[in-house]
């Protein structure tokens, strides 16, 4: 009985959280604040930006930290200790001192000024997909070391005993057992790009109809005194992200 009251307590603590949040959302969000955000053109040139931004960085992050986990996993690269220590490092960084190194990259260096003059980074949906990537890759990376390193590698030496090469045996044997964790990084990925704002704000500018994002958009509101749009606007982006996970996890149905 005491071991049943001890589970049940968190949990009526979470509902009662829940409960009230949800009663103040009730009290402030009216059907006209809704109404003005849905068919605003800021907020369908925000949630465009937001979706194309979220699966750009969610994707090249995951393609990109996939080799590099599996290297660090299998040791064949060294300094495995010392990336994960900097991956650490970073995570603990405000995503606003990333947005400000760089910006300061590509405002303040030759070399980054030359870059940003050819490819047109910052205030532009290039520099926000690149602010995400550099605010989500640390937690992508750790997340799929630690798929690799629960990865039997036996299926792996066998073929290359075989013939194949390291790169064939990854793709035929390892990679088919990694998918559930890959597409989990993906979806934590996603979903951090979705919500990211202090990295965002820095290097995008905050371009209105051009790189205002979701929860860029929710500041501004906020910034105007208009707190039930901003209120709308947070349900929305939790909406999505909610939508968006339950079709991953019920279409990769290994991850349930």
């Amino acid at each position: 009985m005491r071991a049943t009251i001890l589970f049940l307590l968190p949990l009526l603590t979470l509902l009662i959280y829940l409960l009230i949040f949800i009663t103040t959302l009730l009290f402030i969000v009216d059907i006209n604040s809704l109404t003005y955000v849905l068919q605003h053109d800021r907020f369908i040139s925000a949630l465009r930006v937001s979706i194309i931004a979220a699966f750009g960085s969610a994707t090249l992050t995951t393609l990109l930290c996939i080799p590099i986990a599996y290297a660090l996993s299998r040791r064949i690269i060294p300094g495995g200790s010392i990336a994960n220590v900097m991956g650490l490092a970073v995570l603990s960084l405000p995503p606003v001192a990333i947005g400000l190194m760089l910006l300061g990259l590509f405002k303040a260096t030759p070399h980054g000024s030359l870059i940003d003059y050819r490819l047109q980074i910052v205030y532009d949906i290039k520099g926000i997909v690149l602010a995400q990537m550099t605010v989500e890759l640390p937690v992508v990376l750790v997340l799929l070391k630690q798929v690799f390193d629960y990865i039997n590698p036996e299926p792996e030496d066998t073929l290359m005993t075989m013939g194949a090469t390291r790169a064939q045996a990854m793709l035929k044997a390892t990679i088919p057992e990694a998918i559930p964790g890959i597409v989990a990084a993906y979806i934590v990925a996603w979903l951090r790009s979705l919500g990211e704002f202090g990295a965002t704000l820095v290097v995008s500018g905050n371009i209105h109809y051009k790189t205002e994002t979701l929860p860029l958009l929710m500041y501004n509101y906020m910034s105007e005194a208009k707190l039930a749009e901003g209120l709308i606007v947070v349900v929305i982006i939790l909406t999505i992200a909610v939508l968006s996970a339950t079709l991953i996890y019920l279409y990769y149905k290994p991850l349930r």
